[in-house]
This record gives C-alpha cells, structure tokens and sequence, in this order.
C-alpha cells in the first residue's frame, strides 16, 4: 500500500489508526501494517474472536529521552480511534470483526497506566 511506503520512507514512528484505515476491512489494515517500520495505535481496536487488541495493533508506548542537562524523561504514547467508525468505513469486511470501545474510557485507562504503571513524566494522545 503506498500509504504504508510513504511513512515508512518519511521515518514515521507512531501512527493512530482511524476510521478510513478501515476502508478495506480490519484483516486488510492489520495484514499492512505488519509491513510497517512504525508503530500503529489503537488502544480500544478489539478484534472479536480473541477479545485482544486487533492484531500488529498497540496499546501504548514508551520512549526515553535524555535532556541536554542529563535527565531521563520516560514519554508515553497512546492513541485510540473514533466509535463512528463502523458508520464511516467498513472495519467488518473480511473475516476479521472488530469492536471499538469507548474511546473516553480507553484513553483514561492509557493515561492511568502510562503515569501509574510506566512512571512517564509526558503523556502524548495520538
């Protein structure tokens, strides 16, 4: 897919999935991004049949960087896509069914972890 191309050639490390990835059905969007160098979010993308996150899909994640003065920041990356999306695209062509949890809720819950769990001082939404 020559979209995968383009961010693959522009260096892109995170990408959030929204509705028009699922123009083509969420087996498609999960087959191409496994070819991608970049990291694709989708914190409330449930595949049905596994109840886990659509497959090559993530939750979150982190990255360290240190400052001029030597201090470690940790950052924490999330993204989710928007609940319109079976009304905007077609995510259920194919034979993989998705579901697309409250976004509201997914990204609280990304918060919680990346600040509680994973100790980052940023928190950037996708």
């Amino acid at each position: 897919d020559w979209v995968i191309d383009m961010l693959d050639q522009l260096k892109t490390d995170l990408v959030c999935v929204g509705n028009h990835e699922f123009d083509y059905g969420a087996e498609h969007l999960s087959k191409l991004v496994a070819h991608s160098k970049a990291v694709w979010m989708g914190a409330n993308i449930i595949d049905t049949s596994t109840q886990r996150l659509l497959a090559n899909i993530h939750q979150r994640r982190v990255d360290e960087h240190v400052l001029p003065c030597g201090e470690v920041v940790r950052v924490g990356f999330f993204g989710v896509c928007t609940q319109a999306t079976p009304h905007l695209s077609w995510p259920d062509i194919g034979g993989v069914r998705v579901k697309f949890e409250s976004a509201v809720a997914s990204a609280r819950e990304q918060v919680k972890v990346l600040r509680e769990e994973e100790a980052c001082d940023v928190v950037v939404a996708l």
